[in-house]
């Protein structure tokens, strides 16, 4: 998609937590209405608006054909879902801030139609293409009859030791090459967007969104030699478990949910992702004063 290409189709989508949070989606479909433009509500949102036309509401495949942009509501859960759920569409998605940090949402929930006003000129704005990544279970070993299973990720996936088995043994290897071997309560494997995440909480390092770049951190090692490292993105990593039975001794999280992923063979297979998310930004973002906000770090000295 042309970064600088007219919006004229718009689509309201999220599932906040609270019931306040639906005014704003009222707010942006009352702001389309009255300008004539057309805008289609998430039918999962439905049985909550019934202030909204009923033609307005559309299924996903609508809003895949029909929809120019993708106004998600709600906090960074829910732009991680919407992302997920429209990947590969080349879609460009936008966040109205209805949640805590916030860190995937530009749009103040307290001057929504300033902020939409600008949306109608493409001079206000531009499109940042975030990576994913694919993680692989393999569910046979046998190379003529090979099986696997893969999810898109677009923050981070996380293994931990499960409730019975609380430490985790990998080595990981990187484009094949032995990197380190790790004992601990577990592994998070993040992209750039995922790194203010769980990577964040676990003492991994920021990584600016727009590097092409992956980065693996331990969780809670027992040894103070295993390091959050950050690799090229093009990387593929292997991660080999050195319990038997893996799926019963860990749990595995790819984007905050948990997953139950079926596999005979006792490794996960991080690759790059083609699929890409386009994310709208006006002219005056500034990705260090979203962190400065969303972390309170200091204010300038001088």
């Amino acid at each position: 998609m042309d970064s600088k290409q007219k919006f004229l189709h718009f689509a309201i989508v999220g599932m906040p937590r609270h019931q306040q949070s639906f005014n704003a989606h009222l707010e942006i479909y009352r702001f389309f209405k009255q300008r004539n433009l057309k805008v289609y509500v998430d039918q999962q949102l439905q049985d909550f608006l019934p202030e909204v036309i009923t033609a307005d509401f559309a299924s996903e495949q609508e809003i895949v054909e029909f929809a120019d942009v993708i106004i998600v509501v709600g906090g960074d859960g829910n732009m991680l879902r919407a992302a997920l759920r429209f990947s590969g569409h080349d879609i460009p998605l936008i966040g109205v801030n209805k949640g805590n940090l916030g860190f995937l949402t530009d749009i103040d929930p307290e001057h929504i139609s300033e902020y939409l006003e600008k949306l109608l000129d493409p001079a206000n704005y531009y499109l940042e293409y975030r990576n994913t990544i694919r993680a692989e279970f393999i569910e046979t070993e046998c190379l003529e009859n090979k099986k696997s299973h893969s999810v898109t990720i677009f923050n981070e996936i996380a293994i931990q030791g499960s409730r019975d088995q609380r430490i985790v043994e990998v080595e990981v290897f990187v484009d094949k090459k032995f990197a380190f071997g790790m004992r601990g309560d577990g592994l998070i494997i993040s992209t750039p967007t995922g790194s203010t995440a769980y990577n964040l909480s676990a003492g991994g390092p920021i990584v600016h969104s727009s590097l092409h770049a992956l980065i693996i951190t331990p969780m809670n090692a027992h040894t103070l030699s295993s390091r959050p490292i950050v690799i090229p993105a093009t990387s593929e990593i292997n991660i080999v478990f050195k319990q038997d039975a893996v799926p019963e001794t860990v749990d595995i999280y790819c984007d905050g949910l948990l997953t139950h992923p079926s596999f005979t063979k006792n490794e996960i297979i991080i690759h790059p992702s083609t699929a890409q998310i386009p994310m709208v930004h006006f002219n005056e973002y500034n990705y260090y004063s979203v962190l400065a906000k969303k972390l309170n770090w200091s204010r300038r000295l001088f």
